[in-house]
């Protein structure tokens, strides 16, 4: 999964998207993957966007990591 975090789109610089995102972990704390409770401070999307607007704005596409 190299570079699979790589901030490169410019949704990722919107106020939309910090809102949604503090939103989103407001929601949803801890990393799906951890089983002991680790808080998580990424949020990813579960299928890339790849500049697909409708799919990085859908929030059943998104997931909790811890990094």
């Amino acid at each position: 999964m190299k570079g699979r975090y790589r901030i490169s789109s410019p949704l990722y610089n919107t106020s939309r998207w910090r809102k949604l995102r503090k939103q989103w972990l407001a929601l949803q704390p801890y990393c799906v993957f951890c089983q002991n409770g680790t808080v998580g401070r990424v949020v990813d999307h579960i299928i890339p966007h790849k500049g697909n607007e409708q799919l990085f704005w859908n929030t059943h596409n998104l997931q909790t990591l811890c990094q």
